[in-house]
């Protein structure tokens, strides 16, 4: 599903008609931030700049 772009950025393609929530999790502090909206379709995350960040993706019902 995800593909890395470079070091710091995700691209990624949900399924057809889904639609995301986005948190970017700081594994190392152990907080996480939702990323504003929703995303659909091909979509590119853009992590900070800081290691151990995961990206934790949650299918929004219609």
């Amino acid at each position: 599903m995800g593909t890395y772009l470079n070091e710091w950025s995700r691209e990624f393609e949900g399924a057809a008609g889904a639609r995301y929530k986005v948190g970017a999790v700081d594994t190392w502090d152990m907080t996480e931030e939702e990323l504003p909206g929703t995303f659909e379709g091909k979509f590119r995350i853009d992590l900070p700049n800081k290691q151990y960040m995961l990206l934790r993706l949650t299918k929004v019902e219609a």
